[in-house]
Order: C-alpha cells, then structure tokens, then sequence
C-alpha cells in the first residue's frame, strides 16, 4: 500500500433527495455558507498533525456543484495551501447533471479538479422518474459530459443503476450502451438497494422491481457489454479504461489512510476509525468527530480480505504473507477448496479471487471469510 493520506471532503446538500438516497444529505441550503466556514477551519486545524503526502482528493456528497465552484475552489485552495498534495494527486468533484454548467466547470478545472463523477443513473427518463431524480432528464446528462469535456476533463467516470422498479434487462442494455456512447473513463454500477427509510423502501409493497434473477443477469449483461466497450473491472461495481481506475476508492479497498471532513465524514487513520456525527448543528458548532474503532491486527487483516476480495485481482499473497506473517493458502485451506470445486474462485500460487459466478453471491462469501 502506498504511504500518505487520502483527503474527502462531504458536501451534504442537493438539488432534491432521491427516493432510493439514505446518505447524509439534503436540498436545504440555508446553511451552506456556514457549513463551508467551518470546513476551512477544520482543514487547517487538521493539516498541522498531517506530515506527509496527499495522492488523491475527494468531494462528494449530496451534489458537491450545488454549492458553486466559486465555493468549492475555494475549499480546495486552502487544501491546495496546506497540504502536501502529489503532484498527479487525483481531485474529483461530484455532479449532476443540470448542477453545473460550462462556465463553473473551466473554473473547477483551472482550479485544480482533474476528474468528474456524474450522476447519470440510467438513459430511460420513466426510470429517472421512478427513482425520484426529477432534476434533470437524459438529455441534461449528455450535455453534462460535453461541457465538462469543453472544460478540459479527460477523466470522467458516470454512475449507472440496475434493479430499478420497472426495468428490464433490456432497458438496462440500452442504458449501458447510451452511458459507453458518452465514452467516459470510468463507469460505477450499482444494484438498487431499497434503504429503510428512504421514500422507495416505505412504498416498496407497491413497486415492480426486477427479481434477483434478473438482476443477476443485468449484472452479467454489463459485464459483458462494457468489456465489449473497451473497459476492464477492476472491482465487483467499478469499470475503468486501462489506466483509469478511481486511485481515490483503491485508497479505500487497498486499506490506505484516509481523512474525512464534514456530516457524516468517516475517517480511517493509524489504525483507528473516526465518524463525524450527521447533526449539522453539532458540525457548525466544532463538535469534533468520535472514535469509533481502534483495528488490531485481527481487525486489520480481515478488513484487508474483506476489502481485496472486491477487486478483480484478489488477495495478493506475498503481500499478505509480508503485511501479516501467515499464509493464507494454509489458514484458509478449507474455505479455498469449497469455492475453487464450486467455481466460484480461483486460487494460483500467487492469489485468490473470485470468479464472475462468485461476484454475484460475493457478499456471502466475503462474510464466510471474515466471520
């Protein structure tokens, strides 16, 4: 794993709440310039105890571009001024489509932001709707990916959903191919989750969603279809361009040292793990954010399979030998030889992964490792 810390910044406001988002987020904004003010505080008190390098930035949200770019340049100055940033250190911004227009995206990208994440969700504007994404249409996320290439971005990734109430694997087929029409670097896919809470999860009785056949197969369909399209999975949700892969969420699943600023912000640092309380009052008011987990060495090597077995590589097991001092083929013999005879991995002399019929029950799997 690479040395330094990797920075994300939570900007928990939106144009309007989906009906399938529980995250930390919310239309109202009343309370966006405040919020701000105390994220350069919090980011200058932090830098005096960071010595050492920051490879990739991260804004996300809610919709970072709902604040402005003048805002969001502004908060990565201070970053800029007060951390030690690579020099190729990845900076990406979140959007949605009818968020941001040409104009505020040269200023982000004169500005230092070298990579977009944009919202599409799917081309079929009845599932847009469905989804409670009445902001935009299909048309508005196209438009984004021009004026954002206008600017000078040459590393988009698009988000893209299946299992949407109401889609077919056909539908969804049509989605993948307007989202590769767009030819972005990246594509992250997601199966819909219904999260208690949420508008779709209190109505779900009443919805058409896809069964978990179907879904299975639409997982399968956009693999196939995007490595039709020139793009490699280098983990279970996430497809890349050669060369192109989000090094900010490698950060994540590799297990690198990352810090988290604003509502909701998770931290994970030497080892113990922070969260900042979602309560903006508290925020504003400096309440700092809780220890939540001290990781052992137990801790540590388990995240490290749980977190591994998502990339398209696997565990590694030189490094885990070097990072832990055992051997993984001998402490798991019996848990290898189940899913190789099953085939739902592949074990060589150098790694463990799973195959694509393993990637569907992944879940299941990965909690049979570290449970």
């Amino acid at each position: 794993m690479n040395n330094g810390v990797s920075l994300y910044i939570h900007i928990p406001y939106c144009k309007s709440k989906c009906g399938y988002c529980d995250f930390c987020s919310s239309p109202e904004t009343s309370t966006a310039e405040a919020y701000v003010k105390e994220l350069k505080k919090r980011l200058i008190s932090r830098s005096s105890f960071v010595k050492t390098n920051v490879p990739t930035v991260y804004f996300g949200g809610g919709t970072p571009t709902v604040i402005g770019a003048e805002a969001l340049c502004g908060l990565l100055q201070v970053i800029k001024d007060r951390y030690d940033l690579d020099k190729d250190c990845e900076i990406t911004v979140e959007a949605n489509p009818g968020t941001v227009n040409e104009k505020e995206l040269s200023l982000l990208r004169v500005a230092g932001f070298n990579r977009i994440s944009a919202g599409l969700q799917t081309a079929n504007e009845t599932e847009l709707i469905m989804l409670g994404r009445t902001s935009h249409m299909v048309s508005d996320g196209e438009r984004l990916v021009s004026d954002a290439r206008d600017a000078g971005f040459e590393n988009i990734n698009l988000d893209l959903m299946y299992g949407i109430p109401g889609q077919t694997t056909g539908s969804f087929e049509e989605s993948v191919a307007f989202v590769a029409s767009l030819h972005p670097e990246h594509i992250s896919s997601y199966a819909l989750k219904l999260e208690e809470g949420t508008p779709l999860y209190e109505k779900r009785g009443a919805l058409d969603l896809p069964d978990d056949d179907t879904v299975a197969d639409m997982y399968l369909l956009l693999n196939r279809r995007l490595k039709e399209y020139g793009y490699v999975r280098y983990e279970i949700s996430n497809f890349s361009k050669p060369g192109y892969e989000s090094r900010h969420n490698l950060r994540y699943w590799q297990g690198g040292d990352y810090l988290g600023f604003g509502v909701s912000a998770a931290s994970l640092y030497r080892r113990e793990r922070y969260l900042q309380s979602s309560d903006m009052n508290a925020f504003l008011s400096g309440e700092a954010p809780d220890v939540v987990e001290t990781l052992d060495d137990d801790g540590v090597r388990l995240e490290y399979i749980m977190l591994h077995l998502r990339l398209a590589y696997g565990v590694q097991k030189r490094e885990f030998a070097d990072r832990f001092g055992l051997d993984f083929d001998l402490i798991y013999k019996n848990k290898i030889r189940k899913y190789v005879s099953g085939g739902f991995a592949v074990n060589t002399d150098g790694s463990f992964y799973l195959t694509e019929k393993g990637l569907l029950v992944s879940n299941s799997i990965i909690a049979d490792f570290i449970y």
